[in-house]
């Protein structure tokens, strides 16, 4: 009597059928779970760089709302103004350059409404810092960063000057009144 040693060809093909099958149930799960970890990461990043912000604000004795100077806004929230205990803050994700900051010196802000008048305007749900790298770009776009294409549909998450979370996809170029369409 001959014992058959190893595995027929129909077994490592049924195995491998069936482990390719649970990877492709399971992976739809890992990719949804990955997305919320990474938006958490983002939203946990932007409340720590708000709260440093806030504590600049304060120390320069800002008021509510109004420009940035008026409010006692720093330039950019970069370490050399809240500290290196932010230092470290990007986007979670592989394309990261950093968190955009809406507010600018009333100098060179260009923006239809500016700044000055925005905030005033729109109270608490003026946004104060975005994630605007969230999403990957995908392809070539006709702009060197996607967030300025007009036709790219965009998930952009923001924090307000109130310390809200925003959520929001739309097209069009973000700008100060991207939040408002």
């Amino acid at each position: 009597m001959r014992h058959q040693r190893g595995f027929t060809l129909v077994e490592i093909v049924v195995v491998i059928s069936i482990v390719v099958l649970v990877a492709a149930l399971t992976w739809p799960v890992f990719r949804k779970a990955k997305a919320q970890a990474l938006e958490a990461s983002s939203i946990s990043n932007m409340r720590q760089l708000h709260v440093a912000i806030g504590v600049y604000r304060s120390d320069y004795e800002g008021v509510e709302y109004g420009s940035m100077e008026d409010m006692g806004l720093p330039d950019a929230p970069s370490p050399q103004y809240l500290g290196p205990s932010v230092s470290t803050l990007r986007p979670p994700t592989m394309t990261s350059r950093g968190y955009y900051y809406y507010p600018v010196p009333s100098s060179i802000d260009h923006r239809n409404p500016p700044w000055k008048v925005y905030c005033p305007e729109h109270l608490g749900q003026t946004v104060l810092l975005a994630d605007v790298w969230f999403n990957p770009v995908i392809g070539d776009p006709p702009y060197p960063y996607y967030f300025m294409d007009p036709l790219t549909t965009k998930y952009v998450i923001g924090i307000t000057l109130d310390g809200n979370i925003k959520r929001k996809t739309a097209q069009g170029p973000l700008s100060l009144t991207w939040w408002d369409r």
